[in-house]
C-alpha cells in the first residue's frame, strides 16, 4: 500500500481484490479462522480509500472485485471510498446496479424527506 502512488502511474490496471487482502490473514473457509475475516474492519477500509486515491492522482481505474464489491451495503460504501468499478459475480450484479443508480437517484433528489422515502425498503 506504501508504493501505491509510485506503482499506479505506469500501470495500465490497477485493480484492489478485496478477498485476496483478506486471505493473508485469514481462510474465510477455515471456521477457525473464519472470525478474522472482516471486511468492513477499519483498517481494510483504510487500504481501499488510500489505493483508491493512489489511481485517482495517476489518472488510472482501480477496480474492485470479490465478496465486499458483491454486496449492495458494501458496494455503497465503497463507492463513498472512491471507487466506481465493480467485479462481481454474475447473480450479484443486478442488486450492485441496484445500488449505484439507487445512490445516482439520491443525488437528483432535493429534500430530506425525499431521500429517507427512497431508502425505506418496500
Amino acid at each position: 500500500m506504501y508504493l501505491a502512488h509510485e506503482r499506479a502511474h505506469p500501470a495500465h490496471v490497477f485493480e484492489a481484490t478485496h478477498h485476496g487482502h483478506e486471505e493473508l490473514a485469514a481462510d474465510r473457509e477455515e471456521e477457525s479462522s473464519a472470525r478474522d475475516y472482516q471486511p468492513l474492519h477499519p483498517a481494510v477500509l483504510r487500504l481501499i480509500h488510500s489505493l483508491a486515491g493512489a489511481a485517482h492522482d495517476a489518472g488510472r481505474e482501480l477496480t474492485i472485485c470479490g465478496e465486499m464489491a458483491g454486496n449492495p451495503a458494501h458496494a455503497a460504501l465503497l463507492i463513498g471510498l472512491g471507487l466506481r468499478s465493480f467485479s462481481v459475480a454474475p447473480g450479484q450484479m443486478l442488486e450492485v446496479k441496484r445500488a449505484r443508480a439507487l445512490a445516482q437517484e439520491a443525488l437528483t433528489l432535493s429534500s430530506i424527506a425525499e431521500i429517507e422515502a427512497l431508502l425505506r425498503p418496500g
